[in-house]
């Protein structure tokens, strides 16, 4: 592996040059499996560039916070099908570090060691654009600040390809700043949570009396509130939900049962099963109601928020949901189904949270809290994105995005093609799913159901217009993400 030489280029303004077989934009989720694909597919020796705006390989995952674990079953997160090399049950949830050990052991040396490949990481870098010949792809990276020795160098990458698999681009949540001013309250990000700073200021220091407020209610907010709140049970009491307007999660135990009794019982109803059952009965505009309806027929959604409104396709467990909800008791008190506007100054001991209610109307109200209490931010994980075309210049350039669906096994199964030379015609005419290009879109009902169905479905078909399985492909590759 070969990071970007910073000593010797410094005080240099003249762009680097590399030449390479491959270029790939993202070291995350979907960068990894892009890489994964192409191995199959590149000769031995052959010279890839990442360029990355993260310090190692895992996208998210590196500046994620630190009680962070996958939502689903560990062995249905990976590239090509490869083993977890953990020891433990398949239905355990990884931690962080065995997530960015996974995807950089596991997949990343090993693809390299099996195709002895000449790996150039440009981490820290930010690509910013390509230009493509008939032939070749010249793509330009820009390094992201100085380090000790001086600026980096501007790099040209001459690649026979470029695949730009940076997913949805996720960016870690940052604290929230308000008009009343950073005295005011104590606004938090969910990566400083049960870090020793702020344990000590949450549970020993002068404000260890006042509120706690979690903003949001997916993944990250429940995330936060459980593990805060299992730590240290004596914060429970403090700690309040500003929930918008309540999100549901696919009950884990229902779609991943851990029993055999669960799994093998006749009347069980599995998750194929609960899909295809969703997917029927949602007609584009039913979405709230397809959630209710399954959650009380199957159990296959559960909150601990009441009367969820949105679903954005995340996982949890029936105990993670009943502790929150305990947390969260009575939620006539502690839950503000609204979103939170602004902190403005009301005097020398309180401060005014300025929220919009989540009726038709949106309705303004306040609510007086005490100075300096904690605002944890977790919302707005998920960002637009701009729709690019899946194959452009001269057919030399990939961006598979989140085409069917999910990134990871997007890039896999795209890079495949790419390399067979089997994209074109049909993914000119192939539906494209457009929720993630708004933020309203990525605020509709729908957008969890859609984004499985859109996994169901689409993955199914890119996946059959790579049979008969050319040699070239691993025999693991159509049991990615569960599916056969």
């Amino acid at each position: 592996e070969l990071l970007a030489p910073a000593t010797a280029m410094s005080g240099s303004t003249e762009a680097m040059v590399i030449d390479a077989d491959l270029c790939i934009v993202g070291a995350g989720y979907a960068g990894i499996n892009a890489l994964e694909a192409a191995s199959h597919h590149l000769p031995p020796g052959a010279r890839v560039v990442v360029i990355a705006r993260e310090r190692d390989w895992g996208g998210q995952w590196v500046d994620q916070y630190a009680y962070v674990r996958l939502h689903q079953p560990h062995t249905q997160y990976t590239a090509g099908g490869r083993a977890w090399k953990i020891d433990r049950d398949p239905e355990h949830l990884a931690t962080l570090p065995e997530i960015t050990r996974h995807l950089r052991e596991t997949i990343v040396e090993a693809v390299v060691e099996e195709k002895d490949l000449d790996l150039v990481l440009l981490f820290q870098h930010e690509y910013t654009g390509h230009a493509a010949s008939d032939t070749r792809v010249k793509i330009q990276a820009t390094p992201l600040g100085d380090d000790d020795a001086g600026s980096l160098p501007r790099m040209t990458i001459v690649a026979d390809r470029l695949i730009i698999a940076n997913g949805v681009d996720t960016k870690p949540l940052e604290p929230l700043t308000f008009s009343a001013g950073a005295a005011a309250v104590h606004s938090m990000s969910p990566n400083q949570v049960l870090t020793p700073e702020w344990t000590v200021r949450m549970r020993f220091g002068p404000d260890a009396d006042k509120p706690i407020f979690v903003l949001g209610s997916g993944k990250t907010a429940l995330d936060a509130m459980y593990a805060l709140t299992k730590r240290y049970p004596d914060l429970s009491h403090r700690v309040q939900c500003i929930s918008g307007s309540g999100t549901w999660f696919m009950n884990r135990d229902v779609f991943f049962p851990t029993t055999p009794y669960q799994k093998y019982a006749p009347w069980t109803t599995d998750k194929t099963d609960l899909l295809a059952e969703m997917i029927e009965r949602y007609d584009g505009d039913n979405a709230r109601d397809v959630y209710r309806d399954m959650a009380a027929e199957f159990g296959a959604y559960i909150s601990p928020i009441p009367n969820p409104q949105t679903h954005k396709a995340g996982l949890a467990s029936i105990e993670e949901v009943e502790h929150v909800s305990r947390v969260l008791s009575p939620a006539s008190e502690k839950v503000h189904k609204a979103y939170l506007i602004d902190v403005m100054e009301d005097g020398p001991t309180e401060v005014v949270l300025k929220l919009r209610q989540c009726d038709g109307a949106k309705t303004r109200t306040e609510i007086r809290v005490p100075r300096s209490s904690f605002i944890i931010n977790c919302t707005g994980h998920l960002s637009a994105c701009y729709q690019s075309p899946i194959l452009s210049c001269h057919g030399k350039v990939l961006a598979p995005q989140s085409f069917c669906g999910f990134s990871g096994p997007s890039a896999n199964y795209l890079t495949h093609h790419f390399y067979l030379g089997t994209l074109e015609p049909w993914w000119r005419k192939h539906p494209r799913w457009d929720k993630f290009s708004t933020k309203e879109l990525l605020a509709e009902p729908g957008f969890g159901l859609e984004l499985i169905t859109t996994v169901a479905i689409t993955g199914a078909l890119v996946l059959n217009r790579l049979s008969p399985r050319p040699a070239s492909l691993p025999s693991e590759l159509t049991q990615l993400d569960g599916r056969g």
